[in-house]
């Protein structure tokens, strides 16, 4: 097992290229009085006023502040009065550059500023963007787009890999698209554009006639697309900035030092350090919020060509780190102390047929000193989801059974309670399964066949 770790020095010329990054929030700030008040000034690092010729001061732009060297990102938002401040503990001394969002708007000039000990004092004034598109949300573009609720659906498989700027700004026509969206259907969940993972089953999958849903997508999507004109035939229509209490927050964004990471899990270890996976790549990593220092551990590869990445990771309550691997179909068990991590494999890992892969996706281990076992959800290849209870000294997965008169389950998210009694939910239909000592009992809770993923600890 080989590890990287990387200071704020090593970061410099990869600062910006990740895709993901890695955001903690902080919901309450003081009111402060104005900014034009010296008491306001006093106490903040940098503070100034947001403007336009379009709308005056500008309440609900979210400005950014980056030091030069750092994968650090502190953001604000600006005030009903336009009015943003950086408090005096959360940016240092140095060359910062300063970055907005706020759709439908740009800096109009390059944002940067030179903070020392006195609070500085930077005013913005933003001009109307001339690429409203490439500003959109994937929401922006749901609501913004013609069609029906039935048809606007099909966004949904899009979005699990890649923005809505893909299909929205393609060319294709409606054959064309068609072919598209069977090979989109080719590829895995944790795909993304730089890691486009495939089924092992895509050569069957890609040979097969289309299908008349593939069909009716490629219709879809070529008549909203760019594939009949050079311009949109339909409005954008944008989001409300956020407003009042809304605007009363810090955010702070750690640029990842590997270009593409995608963090899919983060959470806080007992050490205070951030531990994250990613969905696209073999890694486990471990951030210092304090300086953004980066420590990543390679997680194993057992079925070379398949799909890597990881869905689930968490602690367990004697201070082990698991995560989970996906397609490579095991859980990892990591020692956060001694660096050792020890591969629990998937007993069906090798189950793969033209259904889907073999695949280990969440996990609770928080309950394990309660009986030595932690709970995990696999699934066999083509098959549902099962929960397992997985006991980690001796790798033994025990199948959760379920009664012959129980709803059809697919298991999507498995959570223990205190006794480590584990609560499951279901990918397609609303329902608890409750397990406790492997007696099992269904709690319907709709007859809807929504595709609803939750869950409360």
């Amino acid at each position: 097992m080989s590890t990287r770790k990387i200071s704020e020095l090593a970061l410099l010329g990869l600062i910006g290229t990740s895709l993901f990054g890695l955001t903690a929030c902080s919901p309450d700030i003081p009111v402060e009085s104005p900014v034009g008040e010296s008491s306001s000034v006093a106490s903040s690092a940098l503070a100034g006023k947001v403007t336009s010729q379009e709308e005056g001061a500008m309440e609900g732009v979210v400005v950014s502040a980056q030091r030069e060297g750092s994968p650090i990102i502190v953001s604000v938002v600006s005030n009903e009065q336009g009015e943003y401040r950086f408090p005096q503990d959360r940016l240092d001394a140095g060359s910062y550059a300063i970055s907005i969002r706020a759709v439908g708007y740009d800096l109009a000039s390059e944002g940067s500023v030179e903070l020392a000990t006195n609070a500085a004092t930077l005013n913005l004034q933003l001009t109307t963007t001339r690429s409203l598109s490439a500003q959109l949300s994937n929401t922006e573009w749901m609501i913004s787009a013609p069609g029906s609720f039935e048809e606007k659906q099909y966004f949904d498989d899009c979005t699990m890999c890649h923005t809505l700027q893909q299909p929205m700004t393609s060319r294709y026509g409606p054959d064309e698209m068609a072919k598209v969206v069977q090979r989109m259907g080719a590829h895995t969940l944790n795909s993304t554009p730089a890691f486009p993972h495939f089924k092992s089953f895509v050569a069957e999958m890609l040979s097969e006639p289309l299908t008349e849903e593939e069909i009716d997508k490629g219709r879809y999507f070529s008549g909203i697309n760019l594939s009949g004109a050079d311009t949109w035939q339909f409005p954008f229509q944008t989001l409300p900035r956020p407003s009042g209490k809304a605007t009363q927050v810090i955010m702070t964004t750690y640029d990842l030092p590997r270009p593409n990471s995608a963090p899919h899990d983060a959470l806080v270890g007992p050490d205070g350090n951030i531990w994250y996976n990613d969905f696209v790549s073999p890694y486990i990593g471990k951030l210092d919020p304090r300086t953004g220092e980066v420590t990543e551990y390679d997680l194993p590869v057992p079925k070379p060509g398949f799909a890597t990445g990881s869905h689930g990771i968490d602690f367990s309550d004697d201070g082990l780190i698991y995560a989970t691997g996906m397609h490579q179909s095991y859980v990892v068990e990591f020692n956060p102390n001694t660096e050792e991590m020890k591969t629990l494999q998937f007993p069906h890992w090798q189950v793969d047929n033209a259904g889907n892969d073999s695949r280990v996706t969440v996990l609770d281990p928080s309950a394990k000193s309660v009986n030595g076992q932690i709970w995990v959800n696999g699934y066999k290849g083509g098959e549902l989801g099962v929960a397992y209870q997985v006991n980690p000294e001796t790798n033994e997965w025990t199948e959760v059974t379920h009664p012959a008169s129980a709803p059809l389950h697919n298991a999507y998210d498995v959570v223990a309670d205190s006794q480590n009694n584990m609560y499951g939910f279901n990918m397609n239909r609303e329902h608890v399964l409750e397990n406790r000592c492997q007696n099992v009992r269904d709690q319907i809770l709709s007859d809807t066949n929504t595709r609803r993923r939750w869950a409360t600890r």
